[in-house]
């Protein structure tokens, strides 16, 4: 899944995302 459709689904804050993002980078996603 790609970060916009994770957003998508679970409504998720783009602040938050990008926290998730500098915390683990994008190999969560």
């Amino acid at each position: 899944m790609t970060r916009l459709q994770v957003m998508e689904r679970y409504k998720i804050p783009k602040t938050t995302l990008y926290r998730w993002i500098a915390k683990y980078g994008t190999q969560k996603f």
